[in-house]
């Protein structure tokens, strides 16, 4: 192995994202309070982000999910802020304590 195979190595091991694998079932439990709160508007759920393209470090690799909802969910009803809206308040009720991005 040269210096620089060894450099590169050990900035991967560096940097590599933690292992979340012991958090399966935390997340599965996510994964259905979403689907209840959907709904049915409820189409799929997408996992995003960089640990879905693989380039997750450990500096920063949270889960990201994309929740699919059927386009005419909330049409009459405010639309996606009243779907925001609606989503925080029930994982705030029901979860944890999300963090509001949007809505300062």
């Amino acid at each position: 192995m040269t210096a620089d195979d060894f450099y590169l190595n050990l900035i991967l091991n560096k940097y590599r994202a933690r292992d979340i694998s012991d958090k399966g079932f935390t997340i599965l439990l996510l994964k259905n309070a979403l689907k209840t709160w959907a709904g049915g508007c409820f189409l799929e759920i997408l996992e995003s982000g960089s640990r879905a393209k693989g380039t997750a470090i450990s500096l920063a690799s949270d889960v990201d999910y994309l929740v699919s909802l059927t386009s005419n969910c909330e049409e009459n009803s405010g639309g996606l802020k009243t779907i925001y809206e609606s989503l925080y308040d029930y994982l705030k009720k029901n979860i944890l304590v999300p963090e509001n991005r949007m809505y300062p």
